[in-house]
């Protein structure tokens, strides 16, 4: 994504919230979709493949997940989601934003040289 654009959103007046709301999510909505639904995908895959080949003695996380949702989903299965996906999002967010300083300074500079009169 082009880091001009969410810089072009803050001239033109928009706060952080706005510009995430109206520029970068539906930028970025198609690749949330897609990797939410290939999560989804593969971890049932994952239960499939356990739940025929684990022994009666092991109960791995896929399985005792299913078991739960079963019976009833409780709060323990609920904070373990919780903490995976805040884990997941400060991951995404400590990587993603190293990458978009160094691009905005880049872009910036390329920017700048290209003008006339400057």
């Amino acid at each position: 994504m082009n880091p001009l654009i969410e810089s072009a959103s803050s001239d033109l007046g928009a706060n952080g919230w706005q510009t995430f709301r109206r520029v970068t999510l539906p930028l970025i909505l198609p690749g949330v979709v897609g990797g939410a639904l290939l999560s989804f995908i593969i971890s049932m895959d994952d239960l499939v493949i356990t739940y025929f080949i684990s022994g009666v003695d092991a109960t791995t996380l896929p399985v005792f997940i299913m078991s739960m949702i079963r019976r009833g989903v409780k709060p323990e299965i609920n904070a373990q989601h919780v903490t995976e996906a805040s884990a997941l999002a400060a991951l995404e967010r400590c990587e993603g934003g190293a990458i978009a300083e160094g691009d905005v300074a880049e872009e910036t500079a390329k920017y700048s040289r290209g003008r006339p009169g400057r």
